[in-house]
């Protein structure tokens, strides 16, 4: 990954970091949460004078560095899901030669459509969508892309 700038601009996608002064017991200095979130543009609604803090993205432990960006679950879980009949899917990304290769097995009612996923997908990487049993939660521990040589 590349190294963080130490406040992204607008839109750009960065590490939260918390720093609590005041707590008298034990203040945190520079906290890093490893969750990846965005600054908002604009004024918040309230009239308040900070910057809104988007949604989080997902952790900073979990994207993988691609020459067009970064590429999460979280990412492929907004576009796998946005299709109908998706139950299920489990990501692989196969690391060839120079040739990466991006393989979704998908558990569906019916065929997906790669289209959306191959152009949101950073970097022009090859991705493959397949239909099979794919169940999620079958493993324990947190969603990954499973990186395989």
């Amino acid at each position: 990954m590349q190294p963080a700038r130490l406040r992204p601009g607008p839109g750009e996608p960065g590490e939260i970091v918390v720093t609590t002064l005041a707590a008298e017991a034990m203040p945190l200095v520079r906290y890093r949460t490893g969750d990846l979130s965005r600054w908002l543009p604009g004024p918040c609604p309230c009239g308040g004078p900070l910057a809104l803090l988007g949604p989080v993205q997902g952790r900073r432990d979990q994207a993988i560095a691609l020459p067009g960006g970064t590429l999460t679950i979280q990412s492929l879980d907004d576009l796998v899901y946005a299709q109908p009949g998706v139950r299920g899917f489990t990501a692989a990304l196969h690391r060839g030669d120079g040739a990466d290769r991006l393989v979704l097995t998908v558990d569906a009612d019916r065929d997906l459509d790669p289209g959306p996923v191959r152009a949101a997908v950073p970097g022009g990487l090859a991705v493959t969508v397949r239909r099979g049993e794919a169940n999620p939660f079958a493993r324990r521990g947190k969603r990954r892309i499973q990186i395989l040589p």
